[in-house]
């Protein structure tokens, strides 16, 4: 499985800047440009804010040292620790992990590894470590995440990221279940489309 955002604590930090502000959820949607719908869901772990509203958030919590990443995902050792516990022999209580760990930091804080990079942080974690590359987990997960970042290219596109997604974010999470399903359904017909035609 590869690595998700646990939402359940992006939701409860979302509540939290918003409680802290003594905002209701109304009040908080329209500060950030979302429905009170959007802020429900954010708040209750079904889904995570795309980019431009995070940062909204940031931006209104008062927390100015605050980033995406660090929102997201915590601190880049922490991030690395719930990225790699999907490997049967990671664990921190073995210390070339740790040392690892903190070689892996010490190339984040260089600038040469970020949050988001999964197929690079394997490679690199490869590299110190080559008996990992001989266990099926591990190269199940660098295949996945290899694939994961070749199929959501798209994402990168900064139009599409702050324009696009905001906008449809908003609208369809006041669809009632059975529009969302053909949404759904209708994306992914697409997308397997694009799949066939780059193959």
């Amino acid at each position: 499985m590869v690595y998700q955002v646990n939402k359940q604590r992006v939701g409860k930090q979302i509540e939290s800047i918003r409680k802290r502000l003594n905002l209701t959820m109304p009040e908080f949607a329209e500060r950030i440009g979302v429905t009170k719908g959007a802020v429900n869901n954010y708040e209750k772990g079904r889904s995570i804010p795309k980019s431009p509203i995070l940062n909204k958030i940031i931006k209104i919590s008062g927390m100015p040292t605050m980033t995406e990443e660090l929102f997201l995902y915590g601190d880049f050792k922490t991030y690395l620790i719930e990225l790699f516990a999907e490997l049967p022999n990671f664990s921190t209580e073995n210390k070339d992990w740790l040392a690892i760990l903190d070689k892996l930091d010490e190339l984040h804080n260089q600038n040469e590894l970020n949050y988001g990079d999964e197929a690079v942080i394997f490679k690199e974690l490869r590299k110190h470590d080559r008996t990992l590359a001989e266990t099926t987990a591990f190269t199940n997960l660098l295949t996945e995440y290899i694939k994961k970042r070749n199929d959501y290219v798209v994402l990168e596109d900064d139009v599409f990221t702050s324009n696009i997604l905001p906008i449809f974010e908003s609208d369809y999470l006041d669809f009632d279940d059975a529009t969302k399903r053909k949404i759904a359904e209708d994306i992914s017909m697409l997308i397997a489309k694009e799949r066939i035609k780059r193959k």
